[in-house]
C-alpha cells in the first residue's frame, strides 16, 4: 500500500492573502521606486492619490483603503508640509496602522520636532 502524500504547501500559498501597502505622498512625489521596490517583494503597492472617488465620500474611501491595507508608507516633504497627506497619515495612526515614515529634506527644526 502506497501513501499519497499531499502538497500541503501549495494550499496554503494560494490560501494566503497578498500583503498590501498604502503610500501616502503628495500629486508630485515620484513614488515609482517605491512601487516597484514593493512589488518586487510581492507586496501590492497602493497609492491613495491614485485611487477613484468617484461615487464615493472621501470618508468612505479612506475607511475601505485603510481596513484593506496591511502596510502604510508616507512621504513627508516638510517645506511645505501636505495637508492631505498630514490629514491621511493622522487617520492612520487613528485607526492604529503604525507607517514608516520618510521625510525628505528635513530642516533642523522640522528634525527637532520629530525627535521630541
Amino acid at each position: 500500500m502506497t501513501k499519497t502524500r499531499r502538497r500541503v504547501g501549495s494550499k496554503r500559498s494560494a490560501r494566503r492573502k497578498r500583503l498590501s501597502c498604502l503610500i501616502l505622498g503628495a500629486f508630485d512625489s515620484d513614488l515609482v521606486a517605491i512601487e516597484r521596490l514593493l512589488a518586487s517583494m510581492g507586496i501590492q503597492p497602493v497609492v491613495m492619490s491614485d485611487l477613484p472617488s468617484r461615487g464615493v465620500t472621501l470618508s468612505d474611501k479612506m475607511k475601505h483603503v485603510f481596513s484593506s491595507t496591511d502596510l502604510v508608507i508616507a512621504i513627508i516633504d516638510p517645506e511645505p508640509v501636505n495637508a492631505n497627506v498630514a490629514f491621511e497619515l493622522g487617520y492612520a495612526l487613528a485607526l492604529g496602522k503604525r507607517p514608516l515614515i520618510i521625510a525628505r529634506h528635513l530642516s533642523q527644526q522640522m528634525g527637532q520636532i520629530v525627535c521630541n
